[in-house]
């Protein structure tokens, strides 16, 4: 497949989703020898949940171009994320797309509104819940040095942090989530009283704690004038 016979780009697509990353970095490698130059691309599905890892091994072997859809949309189980994508270059590989990450957030729920595609609220980068937490301990921690917990700050990529209660909240997420909430913080007998609450809630339920159900027992429990 000379270029001097017309080709210049030249193509490996997963359409299966059937290879491993080291067969991806393989094969890149072989059409790269076999060829004399041009453009190489990936196109790479996530049947196996290696839509990501084969995009970057293809990348790594010496591709110069990589398919990629918002929110991992494709067939079956999709394709290589973009807002996936664009972000592990950048932060574990140190390799610049072009693409504003501050917006992906913003991006994924256009494309989500726009294709009634919901997205899962665990989703990596752009999840309601990427940046939750939920724990004391992760709480201290991320008051203490954010990174201890998360891999990058979430405007980054145009999320943020969120605080989640549920099973194994305690009264330092409580009063976390009280200044989050603007509302008046509780003496230590209340806050642990309330965090006990919320855990037996949680429990019984199998969910967590809304705001909305948070403000009402903050309200129903503050103490009354005499």
């Amino acid at each position: 497949m000379p270029i001097g016979a017309g080709a210049h780009r030249y193509g490996f697509a997963d359409s299966t989703g059937v290879a491993s990353p080291e067969r991806v970095g393989d094969l890149v490698t072989l059409i790269r020898t076999v060829t004399d130059g041009g453009d190489v691309g990936v196109h790479c599905h996530d049947d196996f949940g290696l839509g990501l890892a084969n995009t970057i091994a293809g990348l790594a072997a010496g591709a110069t171009l990589a398919d990629a859809s918002v929110l991992g949309l494709g067939e079956r189980a999709g394709n290589c994320a973009i807002e996936e994508l664009a972000v592990a270059l950048k932060m574990l590989y140190g390799v610049e797309t072009g693409v504003h990450l501050d917006r992906l957030t913003a991006l994924a729920e256009y494309v989500s509104d726009v294709s009634r595609w919901q997205i899962s609220p665990a989703k990596s980068i752009v999840g309601h819940d990427a940046f939750s937490q939920k724990l004391d301990m992760h709480v201290a921690l991320t008051r203490k040095d954010p990174t201890l917990l998360e891999p990058f700050a979430p405007a980054l990529v145009g999320n943020r942090r969120r605080l989640r209660l549920g099973v194994g909240t305690g009264p330092l997420a409580v009063e976390a989530k009280l200044a989050e909430l603007s509302l008046p913080p509780l003496d230590d007998t209340r806050a642990r009283a309330l965090a006990a609450w919320i855990n037996d809630v949680a429990r019984e339920r199998k969910i967590g704690v809304s705001d909305d159900e948070f403000r009402d027992r903050v309200g129903a429990t503050a103490p009354r004038d005499s």
